[in-house]
């Protein structure tokens, strides 16, 4: 009797975990085809301001981690932390001038975990944003922890275009990392 429910246990661990690698690799089949369609799209008219709420509004790509991840509108249901990376409501887009892009994103072990790697980023490293046809490269200048209580100070050079990356701090609850980021160029994609 405990045998069977030994090779049971095995048995069910055996189908939870595949059901997880399975689910993993069909999101990331979706991520993956819906970031090309982002860019098919922007090519048609990268002049379009208006976007469907559902659709991405820009991508956000950070090479060292491996993260390339489509943004909703910040109208958009999907705009949520809980269920992606979400666009502060106070951010600026990139395009303008003196402003702060701002995206906030869990670190951890969930399936929403999209800045799980973020603290692996250092000073000199970057990230970029597609948005409207253009290719914004932002390098990382400072990053500092501030303690999580609802409210954040961010440290900015007022008079450039800035990127603030905000997530957990890795190994402690009470607290959360900014990365900020300088914008060093702009090209068309």
């Amino acid at each position: 009797m405990i045998k069977r429910i030994g090779f049971l246990l095995i048995g069910v661990s055996i189908m939870w975990v595949l059901n997880t690698i399975i689910n993993d690799k069909r999101e990331g089949i979706i991520e993956k085809n819906n970031i090309n369609m982002f860019f098919e799209k922007e090519e048609v008219d990268n002049t379009k301001k208006d976007t469907n709420i559902n659709e991405y509004l820009m991508i956000l790509e950070i090479p060292k981690i491996n993260l390339k991840k489509g943004l909703y509108n910040i109208d958009s249901f999907q705009n949520n932390v809980n269920q992606n990376l979400e666009i502060i409501n106070s951010s600026n887009m990139p395009d303008i001038e003196k402003g702060n892009l701002v995206i906030a994103g869990h670190s951890g072990t969930s399936d929403v975990s999209y800045f799980r790697y973020l603290y692996k980023l250092v000073i000199n490293d970057y990230c970029y944003i597609y948005y409207n046809g253009k290719k914004y490269t932002y390098k990382i200048v400072n990053i500092y922890n501030e303690r999580k209580d609802g409210k954040i100070t961010i440290h900015k050079d007022s008079d450039i275009r800035t990127i603030t990356l905000i997530t957990c701090t890795l190994n402690n609850d009470n607290m959360q990392t900014v990365y900020i980021g300088n914008l060093v160029n702009i090209e068309n994609y």
